[in-house]
């Protein structure tokens, strides 16, 4: 009896043991999404290169946007908090398309979808916002931790200034807080603080 209960335990913690493994190797390889999360793009780094096209094949380059606020968010369908957070993008890039220079371009980044499954999703929710795909999942290597979504704010000169971890409120004064000071006149040469927004109580 003794050694069957000794036997009972070794295998329980064994059990746990790999039950835990799994659950690290799932984490640390697949991506995740995550609580709202708002800091500075480091200064001393530069944004990367984004040169993507859509199901259509239409080519999007972040270069050509230069003189232009970008947001940049990287989603995925099976992503409930994307799923979310869509509307509010897309009702930003409706905003700016209505104002004479349509200072804010919004792309959304899909991560590593088939086309066909992108369209669909896009159709049935309506959605109007160009759809650059990232069939191979280096662009949200280089511009994200994994964790969707993740957007970047890229001001006027190409700059990533903010990167937003976790679903946002598009609609919010903290979304204002933080485009505002990056849509101020060119001809003002005012440069911008990275300044956190403040929280919502």
């Amino acid at each position: 009896m003794n050694r069957l209960k000794a036997w009972s335990g070794r295998a329980y913690r064994k059990t746990l043991w790999h039950t835990g493994l799994t659950l690290v190797l799932l984490l640390s390889s697949a991506p995740l999404w995550a609580i709202e999360r708002i800091q500075a793009w480091p200064r001393q780094r530069a944004a990367p290169a984004l040169e993507l096209v859509d199901a259509s094949g239409k080519a999007w380059r972040l270069a050509d946007f230069k003189g232009q606020v970008v947001v940049l968010n990287f989603w995925a369908s099976w992503c409930e908090p994307c799923r979310t957070e869509l509307p509010q993008l897309q009702q930003l890039s409706m905003q700016s398309a209505g104002t004479r220079d349509a200072s804010v371009a919004v792309l959304a980044v899909n991560y590593k979808e088939d086309a066909d499954k992108v369209n669909r999703f896009i159709q049935d929710a309506g959605l109007t916002l160009p759809v650059p795909l990232d069939r191979d999942g280096r662009a949200a290597q280089a511009w994200t931790p994994r964790i969707f979504p993740t957007t970047v704010v890229v001001d006027r000169h190409g700059r990533a200034r903010w990167q937003i971890v976790g679903e946002f409120d598009w609609a919010s004064d903290a979304a204002r807080q933080l485009l505002d000071p990056l849509l101020l006149p060119p001809k003002m040469g005012r440069r911008v603080s990275p300044h956190l927004p403040d929280k919502a109580p």
